[in-house]
């Protein structure tokens, strides 16, 4: 309560109602002239986005139909034969395999920790070198876990995709405490999926005593955690190691989808993992469905959902907002996001490298060939290339409320 501005919670111990009513819009008057609240005295804000149902109200058809739609079964789809990809990166030796970065991650349970989880990865990456190769400390703030019926499990679904990434070498998830979906709400959940939750740290604003307590808690944890281990063992990554998205915005190049379906179609016959989305125009431009897909280009993931098997695979995305597309890819487990963009940029994913290519206006690739495309992976993955989009900060993690979700 030290660190709200109103403690409400004073009329259940007797304080009358008309007082706390009293007290309150006087302080909404003092802020309105210029006081500063608790949030802003802290450095912090955060925006709930309000959004609307999006079947048509009186369409019991479509509700049925989308309560009745299957599971997709994580089997990747059958790839058009091509050359296996010959390609080479850096990367690090881990006890899951191969990954091309090493961050921590700060995970929020929900909005209401978003913000703060983000002030403790700034101060935990404003200590200068970072522990046992870990490039940087990640928080992915994001609007959910309060205030919204009806899409927790693609929430919790992209979560738990985030928690497992190659990237994540140790996470902390951290709720505020008065939250719906808080840790315990979290534990359990992953729990009853098998997942081994003491491999995670926990952490509570409200619980450990506010912010700049919480902050210590969680740099603690890290340093124990990570002083338990030794450093990464550098490793040479090929195409069967790749975890590759692609997908689209803008008018697309025809000559330039080939050039990228004949690399996705060689990663795949080289073991790798591609996974595009069902939103994306990709999968309606011949030259690029034709030449990857030999078969129906169907869903094979959820949304947000952890690719288990390598190959070719389709992720359901069911909105357009590019935003909540690309933070559903992160939580598929890629490493690395191809973009085939034609005019304004497109936001990047706060943790996962964003390359675009072709004619958008921060193009980290304008002439592209099959050579200058497969080097570019390679740089981008093996470190010695940043993408503009995180030189400029461009970057949103935006989980989707999908087609039943409502706020609250």
């Amino acid at each position: 309560a030290n660190e709200m501005d109103v403690n409400a919670g004073r009329f259940n111990d007797g304080m009358a109602m008309d007082a706390l009513g009293a007290e309150t819009f006087e302080l909404v008057r003092r802020v309105a002239s210029g006081e500063r609240t608790k949030g802003e005295a802290a450095g912090h804000a955060q925006v709930s986005i309000w959004r609307e149902w999006q079947q048509e109200r009186g369409d019991g058809g479509r509700l049925a139909q989308l309560r009745r739609q299957p599971r997709p079964d994580g089997a990747p789809l059958a790839a058009v034969p091509a050359a296996p990809l010959s390609l080479r990166y850096d990367a690090f030796r881990t006890a899951d395999g191969l990954a091309a970065d090493r961050v921590g991650l700060v995970m929020p349970t929900s909005i209401c920790s978003g913000q703060v989880a983000e002030l403790v990865a700034a101060d935990l990456n404003a200590r200068g070198e970072q522990p046992l190769g870990l490039s940087r400390f990640v928080a992915l703030a994001h609007t959910e876990g309060c205030g919204a019926a009806n899409a927790d499990d693609l929430y919790l679904e992209t979560m738990l995709g985030h928690l497992r990434h190659p990237f994540t070498r140790r996470a902390v998830l951290l709720e505020h405490g008065c939250e719906k979906t808080h840790n315990d709400a979290v534990r359990r959940w992953l729990a009853e999926r098998g997942e081994a939750t003491e491999r995670f740290g926990y952490a509570s604003v409200q619980l450990d005593g506010g912010i700049e307590q919480v902050r210590r808690r969680v740099a603690a944890w890290f340093e124990h955690e990570l002083g338990r281990e030794g450093a990464p063992e550098p490793a040479t990554a090929a195409a069967a190691d790749l975890r590759l998205a692609v997908l689209s915005s803008g008018a697309i190049d025809a000559d330039h989808a080939a050039l990228l379906a004949s690399l996705c179609a060689g990663a795949v016959a080289a073991g790798g993992t591609v996974v595009v989305p069902d939103n994306d125009a990709l999968l309606r431009e011949p030259t690029f469905a034709s030449a990857l897909f030999a078969a129906d280009a169907r869903p094979t993931l959820a949304y947000g959902q952890f690719a288990e098997r390598p190959g070719l695979h389709v992720m359901r995305a069911p909105t357009t907002d590019r935003s909540e597309t690309v933070t559903g890819l992160g939580g598929a487990g890629v490493e690395l996001l191809v973009a085939l963009v034609a005019g304004p940029s497109i936001q990047g994913h706060p943790m996962i490298p964003t390359l675009q290519v072709g004619g958008a206006d921060d193009s980290d690739l304008c002439e592209v060939t099959a050579a200058t495309l497969s080097d570019r992976i390679a740089d981008t993955l093996s470190r010695r290339y940043q993408p503009k989009l995180r030189a400029n900060g461009s970057a949103r993690f935006q989980l989707t409320r999908g087609d039943l979700g409502v706020s609250l």
